[in-house]
């Protein structure tokens, strides 16, 4: 746990945020402390993180790299319908200009409205 982490977190629970989306990382990953649910989306930009990857997190619920992709997020009056959605997969990681396409849903998940 990052010291980051630990000065963010209470006031995320303090205030009841049900989600947080974070960037810098060039790969997906989502999971789920205390009732949050983090989502690092950096699919895009820059060179994507290699297949071996950044150390995720061992409560990792879902975890893809190699992907340009995006999150689409569906607003209703029962919560959150989140999609991460491929555009590309990059035959070498660190080159984004070799990619092939590739569209499919790589994660999907809700979060109910309380």
């Amino acid at each position: 746990e990052s010291l980051l982490e630990q000065e963010w977190r209470s006031l995320f629970e303090a205030y009841g945020v049900s989600i947080v989306f974070n960037g810098h990382i060039h790969s997906y990953e989502r999971f789920v402390r205390n009732g949050i649910t983090y989502v690092t989306t950096g699919g895009g930009g820059a060179p994507l993180d290699p297949q071996t990857g950044p150390n995720f997190h061992s409560f990792t619920h879902t975890a893809m790299t190699g992907y340009l992709h995006f999150v689409r997020v569906d607003v209703s009056e029962k919560g959150l319908d989140l999609q991460v959605k491929a555009v590309m997969r990059a035959s070498d990681p660190m080159d984004t200009l070799s990619v092939l396409p590739h569209y499919a849903i790589l994660d999907r998940f809700f979060i109910l409205r309380e």
